[in-house]
């Protein structure tokens, strides 16, 4: 009797395997991509409020809770008039309203074993469909002391 159930077992398994991959709602879903997006844009200053130029910005989510996995991409380099712009991309918001709240991060290395200066700021980005045209956010300017 035990060695039945054994065979049946694998009979079993042999069968599943056989159905191949298709057959796996697993193996069909297509892996997590940007569905949505809004454009970030702003200004980076220094100490005198001056604009910087060659400065990382970049964003990341306030809260990355969400049971699929949230996902940004998205970032710039500020221009000569310390200006960035750029489109972020990420899965559908939570919010009904179509919202997410997302720190706007803008960095500088200070070269050869210098610091990292940074400053970050919370913003509300107002999400719609890859399809429809991207609403901006302005962002308050960012200040980074100057080396």
């Amino acid at each position: 009797m035990h060695s039945k159930w054994r065979g049946s077992r694998f009979s079993l398994l042999l069968a599943a395997a056989a159905c191949g991959t298709e057959a796996s709602p697993l193996a069909s879903t297509p892996a997590s991509e940007p569905t949505h997006h809004a454009i970030v844009q702003g200004i980076v200053v220094g100490a005198a409020s001056q604009p910087l130029t060659g400065v990382q910005v970049g964003m990341r989510f306030a809260s990355t809770a969400r049971g699929d996995g949230v996902s940004a991409i998205g970032g710039g380099t500020t221009d000569d008039a310390g200006s960035y712009r750029f489109e972020a991309r990420t899965l559908p918001p939570r919010e009904l309203d179509g919202t997410a709240k997302a720190y706007v991060i803008a960095f500088r290395y200070g070269g050869a074993g210098g610091q990292v200066m940074q400053d970050s700021i919370l913003v509300t980005l107002q999400l719609v469909a890859l399809r429809e045209a991207a609403s901006v956010t302005q962002v308050a300017p960012l200040r980074l002391p100057t080396p």
